[in-house]
């Protein structure tokens, strides 16, 4: 669904791109209340914590690299245009011709 959602902006697409940004984050701050129930003394849990980790760090990409597309978060040097001022010369020369 988040693919079909095209690169237009419109307020559908924002959303589902909001909350594809929103789930990873939820996801990676609670990843030791998701493990909970695999927590035994004889099993390790630190490779498959780390690949969740990993999988949702990828979707958060995901996410950012769709808002690029769209334009919503300034990635080229014309989205940054207005903030950087022109240089003005310090000096100048000017050609008169005579007739």
């Amino acid at each position: 669904m988040f693919w079909m959602s095209g690169s237009g902006i419109s307020i559908f697409t924002i959303m589902i791109t909001m909350q594809f940004i929103s789930n990873p984050i939820k996801a990676m701050t609670s990843v030791n209340q998701t493990f909970t129930p695999y927590e035994h003394k004889d099993i390790n849990l630190l490779l498959p914590k780390l690949a969740f980790v990993g999988i949702n760090i990828g979707l958060l990409g995901m996410a950012l690299y769709k808002f690029s597309i769209m334009g919503v978060i300034p990635v080229t040097p014309n989205d940054w245009a207005g903030i950087i001022s022109t240089r003005s010369p310090i000096q100048s020369s000017q050609v008169i011709e005579f007739n």
